[in-house]
């Protein structure tokens, strides 16, 4: 898994930051700016980084996985597009390269069953289409 000093170096893939605000969460408020962060001023010193376990990082990426398949099943293509790079980014966090070709659909399901998330009844009818 990454460390700290490691995380920091990860570079924006979603044009609305949403990938680099989720990991924000696990990095001090000294070195938020290295992953192109900032705190407004009225929030300076109240940031406090969560602790970064793997229990931590697979828990918001189930919750990520699931936003995505919500995204995908409601047929939001940029939004599926983006949770794909949000997931693609925590499992770059837990040095799981098992899903480096898989995007979309494909991608949550996969990191579904690896990691025992729920799966959604309504994937089965989406796969069948494809």
């Amino acid at each position: 898994m990454k460390t700290v000093e490691q995380i920091v170096t990860y570079k924006q893939k979603c044009l609305d930051g949403r990938d680099v605000e989720r990991l924000g969460d696990f990095v001090p408020e000294a070195q938020l700016g290295e992953i192109g962060l900032a705190i407004n001023p009225g929030e300076k010193g109240k940031h406090v980084p969560q602790p970064l376990t793997r229990e931590a990082i697979i828990e918001r990426m189930k919750d990520d996985v699931a936003f995505g398949f919500e995204k995908f099943l409601n047929h939001r293509n940029i939004s599926t597009n983006f949770m794909s790079h949000v997931v693609l980014m925590w499992l770059w966090v837990l040095d799981d390269t098992d899903f480096d070709k898989l995007f979309g659909g494909d991608l949550f399901e996969a990191v579904a069953k690896k990691y025992d998330f729920p799966i959604p009844e309504g994937l089965e009818d989406e796969d069948e289409e494809d």
